[in-house]
């Protein structure tokens, strides 16, 4: 699988798994294209040779732009009785989904009846899906990039 289409899937699970609540995380987080695509040119950055560099930071925003912006929006709604929901609109759907969330450490863990758990990672305010992608310098191991969520207003 392409990491575009991981990202893509990973965004779109989440949207389909959503206890103890941290009143900390309490609220409606809403995917930052922005901070993502920096996560992602910090990866690509890595890895692209010499002048493909200067490329990146547009590449890594248009992927992310493409994939999981709008007219895509992927809302979490975290609340205080460990229950959860997430919405992604755009590109003709709409699907709202219902589950639980709860809270260890530094990690959520965002889950639907059915579904495999997500997990995010917590640190300076931001939420960070995990999204494992297959990692080109080993075909048989995958690595992680990061879509981040951030408190809404």
């Amino acid at each position: 699988m392409r990491p575009s289409h991981a990202i893509l899937t990973a965004v779109m699970a989440l949207a389909a798994g959503c206890g103890g609540a941290e009143s900390e995380l309490v609220g409606t987080w809403t995917v930052d294209l922005e901070a993502t695509s920096e996560s992602l040119e910090k990866d690509l950055i890595t890895r692209a040779p010499g002048d493909d560099r200067k490329a990146v930071r547009t590449s890594a925003l248009d992927l992310v732009r493409q994939k999981i912006g709008p007219p895509l929006g992927v809302t979490l709604d975290l609340r205080g009785d460990g229950t959860c929901s997430t919405t992604a609109k755009g590109r003709g759907a709409e699907k709202p989904f219902l589950g639980t969330w709860r809270f260890d450490g530094s990690q959520v863990t965002v889950t639907r009846e059915g579904s495999r758990p997500q997990y995010l990672d917590y640190a300076d305010g931001e939420l960070r899906l995990r999204v494992p992608v297959p990692d080109p310098e080993d075909p048989a191991g995958t690595r992680d990039v990061h879509v981040v969520l951030k408190r809404s207003s």
